[in-house]
């Protein structure tokens, strides 16, 4: 499982970490995974949510400009929810994360 830290999205997505904390406190964006002070994000969620984000242009032959399109749009694929993560330690969920050998 391929993972990215909350500057890695922020980059991809042009925006500040900050923004993606306040939106943790929101309940809002993709599923993350928090150990201790650190944040990441796996790779499949981010993509996930930049699929829901996805918005179809409108066809200006559809409605006049003053009503609403009528076009039906599918609900977004749901997110599934990371893997229940193992109880541990503080120090050795880090150093795991750390030499890569957790969430394998």
């Amino acid at each position: 499982m391929s993972v990215m830290s909350e500057t890695e999205v922020a980059n991809r997505w042009g925006m500040s970490p900050k923004t993606l904390q306040r939106w943790r406190t929101k309940k809002r964006g993709p599923p993350y995974i928090k150990l201790g002070k650190t944040v990441r994000y796996r790779i499949e969620d981010v993509c996930a949510y930049e699929n829901s984000q996805r918005k179809l242009p409108r066809d200006v032959t559809d409605a006049p400009s003053d009503q609403a399109s009528s076009a039906v749009v599918p609900p977004p694929s749901p997110i599934t929810m990371p893997p229940e993560i193992p109880k541990m330690s503080l120090p050795e969920a880090l150093r795991r994360l750390k030499d890569g050998t957790l969430l394998r």
